[in-house]
């Protein structure tokens, strides 16, 4: 379970720390799939889409290192409780849009799928709260001793295959948006 729970706390920090660099990098784009979810005052909404991508980032960079990962884990399956609701509403309204996501496996529009990703994300974050040994944690780095039956060597190596898998994931995915807008820029000039 300990390595289990390793795993689950590195892919979830580098899942959201990807997906904040993608929200900084299209703001715009996000900006608009929040006042999309229509359940703040755009002025909230505002400053929701000025600070997740920071609170994403803040967080990732916290799982991966070690620090405060029980009150990380849970805040974070607690936002995605709140953003699971948030779509749920649109949802049953009918509403289809583009959710703003930008994170590995994340399906582009709102719908069961993307709800169903974020479950798991949220079992995953809960795991490494409660279940993560404070494995290569920047104090076991300083010198206090890991409680964990995983080894140093066992989670950088679970550390670097969830950044290479976060990282190809995002880049297939980008590949495979790439192609659909060369595919459709054709249609448009046949």
């Amino acid at each position: 379970m300990a390595l289990a729970a390793t795993e689950c706390r590195f892919a979830v920090g580098a899942i959201l720390i990807f997906a904040a660099l993608a929200k900084a990098m299209d703001r715009p784009s996000f900006e608009r799939a929040v006042a999309k979810l229509g359940l703040l005052p755009s002025r909230v909404g505002g400053l929701v889409a000025n600070w997740l991508p920071r609170l994403e980032l803040a967080a990732g960079g916290f799982l991966i290192s070690g620090l405060g990962v029980r009150y990380t884990g849970l805040a974070v399956a607690a936002a995605l409780v709140a953003f699971n609701g948030a779509i749920a509403i649109n949802l049953a309204q009918g509403a289809k849009f583009d959710c703003g996501c930008r994170a590995v496996g994340a399906p582009t529009t709102i719908g069961w799928a993307l709800l169903s990703r974020n479950v798991l994300l949220m079992a995953m974050a809960v795991l490494a709260a409660f279940r993560a040994p404070p494995v290569l944690a920047v104090g076991t780095l300083l010198g206090d001793r890991a409680t964990g039956v995983v080894s140093s060597d066992d989670a950088f190596a679970l550390l670097l295959s969830s950044l290479v898998v976060v990282l190809a994931l995002t880049l297939l995915n980008d590949a495979f948006s790439l192609s659909r807008s060369v595919a459709a820029a054709t249609r448009r000039q046949v």
